[in-house]
């Protein structure tokens, strides 16, 4: 089953599942302390099984908060008590929300595909998200990959090993990060020396 008809017909006996819209003007690191206080009022619902399955969820929130960063589309995280999904919507967000309920509340998506490019430099790997002729910056991730050595001899040899070491990290990370964005259909341009593993 794939990711939008899993989300589309998720249902849940208790009001457990929730719909986290994160607007493009938005940091998600800030939205932690709406997260904090849902978890405070979620320790106060009576029943016992809906209070565990609905700090779960928030749990999930909370932890896949700390990896994301601000683009400009922004993202909807949907949470169950035993997973999560992470997407990047085809239109912007202009406005936070949350809800949560039996099921998930299917948030800014029509039937247009959507493709994903990585343009990849020595300096970052720029993530964009594709609709028809509309192209958003998802996330950009810097490479820290030193720049060239001019000197020759051991010093140079030195250099090279560690430059490229640095370029495998860098690219190791990049499909580490789409993996953790749940990107796994993607394009690759730009250097055409780089590839990812």
């Amino acid at each position: 089953m794939n990711k939008k008809k899993e989300i589309d017909t998720m249902r849940d006996t208790s009001t457990c599942l929730i719909t986290l819209g994160i607007s493009w003007k938005t940091d998600p690191v800030t939205i932690q302390e709406k997260i904090r206080s849902e978890i405070s009022t979620a320790k106060r619902i009576k029943d016992k099984s809906t209070r565990k399955k609905v700090l779960k969820s928030l749990k999930r929130i909370t932890k896949a908060l700390k990896g994301l960063r601000k683009n400009d589309i922004g993202f909807v995280l949907y949470a169950a008590p035993d997973k999560l999904w992470i997407h990047v919507p085809q239109y912007p967000i202009e406005k936070n929300m949350y809800k949560c309920g039996k099921s998930f509340d299917i948030m800014n998506d029509n039937s247009t595909e959507q493709r994903y490019y990585v343009d990849l430099s020595m300096s970052k790997a720029v993530v964009y998200v594709i609709y028809d002729t509309a192209r958003h910056v998802v996330e950009t991730i810097t490479s820290g990959i030193p720049s060239q050595h001019g000197k020759g001899g051991q010093s140079q040899q030195r250099f090279t090993r560690k430059h490229n070491e640095a370029v495998k990290s860098f690219l190791l990370r990049v499909k580490t990060r789409l993996k953790e964005l749940e990107i796994n259909d993607y394009e690759v341009g730009g250097n055409s020396f780089l590839s990812l593993p």
